[in-house]
């Protein structure tokens, strides 16, 4: 009887502890030397055929502006795998004491939660029991969610990640975990423009990039009304308005032309009614 009770227990409290994790990994596992590997340690980090990403702005074009709402999206897929799960969290790069920014989820969207702790501890976004997209194969699986930018002054934020693409067997074996880590600058002080959503899909892109002297920028609004496109040097000056006028939801071309600029790296900003994005230009001459 003593034997039975004892498998019971270890047999119910085995279940709780994977149905635990199925809703995300314990806080503090999102890190290059603290991760899922403590546990799920078939196979030594970063070792399997998949890939873990984070995306949407300002990851493409690692620059952030101080105070703005940004939709993010963890990406993790691995052939043959059918279970999944990450946890992300993000600090600031010259002290990494300090977390950067503030999370949180967006509505409808079930399959991630954020760990609301106290604000002596750092907050995670992880999947739900219903982000871990049980039985679907191979990936990619993404979970969505938002970010606030930190004040101004703040600094270089590194967001730190990590991601395991499970067999579901209902244990730790035969997983692969990954890590990944992506660093982003403030966008320089001296441009001065309200706070906006910036959705995560692409609203421009130039082509070519690196170009000289001239580039073309594709521009899509999200919604139709009065825009402007201006360049930036490094130090946040404007140095030339490519475009301010009416734009339409369809497809744009906008000529930019650099011939009175020298090689180096600059900074092109959109701005609309309700949305923004800025793209990283490189000029060689």
């Amino acid at each position: 009887m003593l034997f039975k009770v004892i498998s019971l227990f270890l047999f119910f409290g085995f279940a709780s502890i994977i149905l635990a994790y199925s809703g995300g990994p314990p806080d503090g596992y999102a890190f290059q030397t603290m991760n899922c590997t403590s546990c799920h340690n078939s196979f030594p980090l970063n070792s399997g055929n998949g890939s873990l990403q984070l995306i949407g702005q300002p990851i493409s074009t690692g620059y952030y502006t101080p105070n703005t709402q940004y939709q993010l999206s963890v990406v993790l897929e691995d052939p043959g795998q059918t279970r999944w799960g990450f946890e992300l969290t993000s600090f600031s790069q010259a002290n990494t004491s300090v977390q950067m920014g503030s999370f949180g989820t967006i509505q409808g969207v079930q399959t991630v939660q954020i760990s609301d702790n106290p604000s002596t501890m750092w907050d995670y976004v992880k999947q739900t029991s219903q982000g871990a997209y049980t039985g679907q194969p191979n990936g990619p699986v993404s979970w969505p969610f938002m970010w606030t930018a930190p004040a101004e002054g703040s600094g270089t934020v590194v967001f730190s990640f990590a991601g395991n693409a499970a067999n579901n067997n209902r244990g730790t074996s035969g997983d692969y975990i990954y890590y990944s880590s992506v660093t982003i600058q403030e966008l320089v002080n001296s441009i001065k423009l309200e706070p906006v959503i910036v959705h995560s899909y692409d609203l421009f892109s130039a082509y070519p990039n690196p170009f000289n002297p001239t580039t073309t920028f594709r521009v899509k609004a999200p919604k139709a009304g009065f825009a402007e496109l201006v360049v930036y040097n490094m130090n946040g000056q404007p140095l030339q308005t490519v475009y301010r006028g009416f734009l339409s939801t369809q497809p744009n071309e906008i000529r930019f032309n650099a011939s009175d600029l020298s090689s180096g790296t600059y900074i092109a900003r959109l701005q609309g009614e309700g949305f923004a994005q800025t793209l990283k230009l490189t000029l060689t001459k």
